[in-house]
């Protein structure tokens, strides 16, 4: 008959009980230590992702990151981040203030919430646009905003209940022309 030795003998002996005790905390280590290193080499990194700060009731978010993560990833987009708030919600002006201002590359904004604010301290003046063209949100003799279509309305869903620009935000970690790319995509007509 065959014996099964089930007294981790194999692992353990009886006269150096320490021994199992390093090994196992060995192996904890550097399995504690692959980890960080697999999540960091894994891990999006900040140019990878695309942020967009979105004023509406709804958008069908899903479609719409599906959407703009095929059609940025040549240019090494992995990632599309979007925050969609309510102007009626409670903490609508300090999300605006930290998330939109602060964090995101785009901006999609209603005409009413930037027509009082200095925008020329937070977005980018868009050029090669006639000032007198519709569709366009302008401040001071400059173009700031281009209206989001129709289409795109339709097409992801946007419940919003005023008219939406488009704004390039300066403290985007991505450079102007992605951006322009991003906005090309935003204002698609039919």
């Amino acid at each position: 008959m065959c014996h099964i030795d089930t007294s981790w003998g194999f692992m353990m002996s009886h006269r150096n009980p320490l021994r199992f005790k390093s090994l196992f905390i060995m192996f904890l280590s550097l399995l504690a230590f692959w980890s960080i290193v697999f999540t960091f080499v894994y891990k999006d990194q900040p140019l990878e992702t695309i942020h967009i700060f979105i004023q509406a009731d709804y958008i069908n978010e899903a479609k719409l990151v599906e959407d703009l993560e095929l059609f940025l990833r040549d240019d090494g987009i992995k990632n599309v981040k979007l925050t969609v708030i309510s102007e009626k919600y409670i903490y609508f002006s300090q999300s605006f203030m930290t998330v939109g201002l602060l964090e995101s590359d785009l901006l999609i904004l209603s005409d009413d919430l930037v027509k009082d604010f200095d925008l020329s301290e937070s977005f980018h003046v868009l050029e090669d646009y006639d000032l007198n063209a519709e569709r366009l949100f302008a401040q001071n003799s400059h173009i700031y905003g281009l209206m989001v279509a129709d289409y795109f309305k339709r097409n992801y869903v946007m419940v919003s209940d005023q008219s939406s620009f488009v704004f390039l935000n300066t403290s985007s970690k991505h450079d102007y022309e992605l951006q322009l790319k991003i906005l090309s995509f935003l204002l698609l007509y039919e």
